[in-house]
């Protein structure tokens, strides 16, 4: 008898250990799933006082992203000089949107925000990086 109880017991106790192990690992996996942006950008200004801005938006993500705009601190919008159109940019897995543009307004000296919106999965997100002058 004492075997019996210990066996359903010890079965108990790997399904429990397999369900919460199937938890854990299903949670993680959405961590990671979709698209994730590696973003680098690198402001000049020439000799004249022109400035420009060499901007590389990497999906480094598992899932594609449309992107449909991108702004410099919420107020310069570069998304049609990204050529970006109304429908949007995908950037599929391991694609890479790389840029310089010439900006029409001067960033001041300091740190700025690259803003870009996407959309993912009929979602609308955000995502952002900082830079410096």
């Amino acid at each position: 008898m004492r075997s019996v109880t210990a066996e359903i017991l010890f079965v108990a106790i790997i399904i429990a250990a397999v369900a919460v192990l199937y938890n854990y690992v299903s949670s993680q996996s959405s961590l990671v799933s979709g698209a994730k942006f590696h973003v680098v950008v690198d402001v000049t200004t020439t000799a004249d006082g022109k400035q420009f801005i060499d901007i590389s938006i990497k999906n480094v993500g598992t899932g594609p992203a449309t992107i449909t705009s991108v702004k410099i601190d919420d107020s310069i919008d570069i998304t049609s000089q990204l050529s970006i159109t109304n429908n949007g940019l995908v950037l599929e897995p391991g694609e890479e949107l790389r840029k310089v543009v010439q900006l029409n307004q001067q960033l001041s000296g300091g740190v700025h925000k690259l803003i870009i919106t996407y959309t993912e999965a009929g979602q609308t997100k955000q995502a952002s990086a900082d830079f410096t002058v």
